[in-house]
C-alpha cells in the first residue's frame, strides 16, 4: 500500500507543478488565477509531503509538516473565494480584487506562515523528535501542537467557505453553472471532513488512505475546474444574465461606451483572435462582471456576438475592398482562428456565405 501511496503521491503533486507553472505562466490579470497558484502550490505541497512520509524520507517530512497548517489555511481561503468569482456570487468588493488585493487579505495566513517560520526554527534541533511525535500522537510537547491545531482549524474554515458558496449559489441552482459549483462544493465539503475525522478521530491511523483519494480525486478536479474555467472563457460569461445587484452603480457610462468605441475603431482589439471579455474589460477600465453586465443589459448583446459583429463588419470591409485576398486570408485578419467559425459566425449576421457576399458585391461593382 505505502509504494501505492508513493507513486500516487509523487505524480499528483508533479501534475499540479506543471499546472502552477502553466497558470503562472499565462497571460492576463484574471482575478481567480492567483487563486488558483495559490490552489496548485497547495497541493504540490501535500502531495510532496505525503511522498517524503510513504518514502520514508523523515528528514524531507519533518521540514515539511510543520508548514501544513499555515498551507492548508491558505487554500481554505482562497478555493471558495475562486468559486464565488466565477460564477458571479460574489459581493461588490469582492469583485474588485486584483492580485495586490488579494495578496493584501491573505495578510492573515501570511501571519501564520511567520509565526510558523518562528517556530520551525525554535524547535529546528528537535523536528525529528516533532514529526514522529505528530505521527504517532504520543510525548507530544506545546510546540508539536501548533502545525496539527491550525491545520484542524483550516479544515474547518474550508468547510465553513464552502457552505457559504452554496448557500449564496442555492437561489440560482436552475443555472447550469451554479450546479456545476454546487456539486464541486459538495464533494470537497465531504472529502474535507473526510480529512477532518481522519485528523481528529483516526489520529494518522488512515493517513495512506488520505493522501490516496487526495492525490487521485483532486487532479481529477483540477481537470474538470481547469475545462470549466475555459468553458466560461470561451462563452465569456454570457450565461451570467441575471444581475440580482447592478455592478454598474460606481461606472460612468459614457465613458464606458467611449472606451469601448475606441477599442473597436482605433484599437480594433476584435483584430486579436484571444481576445477574452477579461483583456477588454482591463482595457475599458472595468471589471469582468461590469463588461458583461454593460454588454447583456444596455446593449442587448453578449460578448462574443459583440465582438463577431465588429469582425464581420471588417471582413465586408475587407470583401469589398481587396477582390485579390482569399475568403481564409480575410477571416483570420479579422480576428477568426477557424475557416469554419468565420462561415458560421458570418451567415449568422448576414444571412449569407462570405464567398456569395463577395460575388453580389463584384456583380453590382461591374453594373456600374
Amino acid at each position: 500500500m505505502e509504494s501505492i501511496v508513493e507513486r500516487v503521491t509523487i505524480i499528483s503533486g508533479s501534475l499540479s507543478f506543471f499546472l502552477l507553472l502553466g497558470e503562472i505562466t499565462t497571460k492576463g490579470n484574471l482575478p481567480w488565477r492567483l487563486y488558483l497558484i495559490i490552489i496548485y502550490s497547495s497541493h504540490s505541497f501535500f502531495m510532496f509531503l505525503g511522498w517524503a512520509i510513504f518514502s520514508q524520507n523523515p528528514n524531507y517530512a519533518a521540514n515539511l509538516i510543520i508548514f501544513s497548517g499555515p498551507v492548508m489555511l491558505l487554500h481554505a481561503w482562497v478555493l471558495p473565494r475562486s468559486f464565488r468569482c466565477i460564477t458571479n456570487l460574489c459581493i461588490p468588493e469582492e469583485l474588485k480584487r486584483d492580485f495586490f488585493s488579494v495578496t493584501k487579505d491573505l495578510s492573515v495566513p501570511i501571519f501564520f506562515f511567520v509565526i510558523t517560520i518562528i517556530v520551525f526554527y525554535l524547535n529546528f534541533e528537535n523536528r525529528l523528535q516533532s514529526f514522529e511525535s505528530i505521527m504517532s500522537n504520543s510525548n507530544m510537547r506545546i510546540l508539536d501542537y501548533y502545525s496539527p491545531a491550525i491545520l484542524v482549524f483550516a479544515l474547518l474554515y474550508q468547510i465553513y467557505g464552502l457552505i457559504i458558496t452554496m448557500i449564496r449559489a442555492a437561489s440560482r441552482y436552475h443555472e447550469k453553472q451554479i450546479k456545476v459549483i454546487m456539486i464541486l462544493s459538495g464533494i470537497l465539503i465531504l472529502r474535507t471532513m473526510f480529512g477532518l475525522t481522519e485528523r481528529i478521530f483516526f489520529r494518522n491511523s488512515h493517513l495512506d488512505l488520505h493522501f490516496l483519494t487526495a492525490g487521485i480525486m483532486i487532479p481529477i478536479f483540477f481537470l474538470i475546474y481547469k475545462q470549466y474555467l475555459s468553458f466560461l472563457q470561451k462563452n465569456d460569461f454570457d450565461a451570467f444574465k441575471s444581475y440580482k445587484q447592478s455592478r454598474l452603480s460606481e461606472v460612468n457610462l459614457s465613458d464606458l461606451e467611449n472606451n469601448l468605441q475606441k477599442a473597436m475603431e482605433v484599437d480594433r482589439l476584435f483584430t486579436k483572435d484571444s481576445l477574452t471579455i477579461a483583456e477588454l474589460a482591463n482595457h475599458t477600465k472595468v471589471t469582468i462582471h461590469q463588461l458583461s453586465e454593460y454588454l447583456n443589459v444596455n446593449k442587448k448583446t453578449s460578448f462574443r456576438q459583440f465582438i463577431n459583429e465588429w469582425r464581420i463588419d471588417f471582413a465586408c470591409e475587407l470583401l469589398r475592398s481587396y477582390p485579390e485576398k482569399t475568403v481564409i486570408q480575410i477571416a483570420f485578419e479579422c480576428g477568426f482562428n477557424a475557416k469554419s467559425t468565420f462561415h458560421t459566425a458570418f451567415q449568422k449576421h448576414k444571412k449569407v456565405h462570405p464567398t456569395e457576399y463577395r460575388q453580389k458585391i463584384l456583380s453590382v461593382h461591374k453594373k456600374t
